[in-house]
């Protein structure tokens, strides 16, 4: 069993923000149940089909696991954590955890404008770096939409780079922002 209920604590800051589906409550509880956290509720939501019920039970299994709701401001900070961490053990691709963090996290949460005069887009919650090399992709992408067939093996090689630097800037803020539970 995992210290921390990694996936729960996500989709709680996704309750919280306002962005979890019902099904996505179920799909976590099930995670959780497989990883060895049980409750009453939890079980319950596992086999949950109306939304209004799978939202009550995720708040039931929530506290009878001994787990508060984050508080909003709190949510970015898990959302981040959750993404980042998914890049740097691997488990997603470098190019796709990067658009999640910024579709799932930078854009809904406006982490655009909470740059500090003088900052950089994103150093509000030390991603910056991450950002930079999310809109990295992008200008590969549109390169790669007018460049030559010859030239994709360089393209390639960006994307291999990017994919390596994404992976030491994941781990780089998972070291600079320990998790505070």
């Amino acid at each position: 069993m995992e210290k921390e209920p990694r996936e729960l604590l996500y989709i709680a800051a996704r309750y919280v923000f306002g962005i979890a589906t019902g099904t996505e409550l179920s799909e976590a509880a099930s995670k959780a149940f497989d990883q060895g956290f049980s409750s009453p509720s939890l079980a319950d939501l596992t086999t949950a089909n109306n939304p209004f019920e799978q939202k009550s039970l995720f708040e039931s299994a929530m506290r009878e696991l001994g787990l508060a709701m984050p508080e909003k401001t709190h949510c970015i900070s898990l959302m981040l954590r959750y993404h980042v961490e998914s890049i740097a053990d691997g488990s997603v691709p470098p190019k796709k955890g990067l658009g999640n963090m910024m579709r799932e996290v930078f854009y809904p949460a406006d982490i655009h404008n909470q740059t500090p005069k003088g900052g950089y887009v994103g150093s509000s919650h030390g991603i910056e770096h991450l950002v930079g090399l999310y809109w990295g992709y992008d200008e590969l992408q549109e390169q790669e939409k007018t460049l030559f067939k010859k030239v994709i093996n360089v393209i390639k090689g960006n994307h291999d780079a990017l994919d390596k630097e994404t992976l030491l800037q994941s781990k780089v803020w998972l070291e600079q922002h320990p998790a505070k539970f």
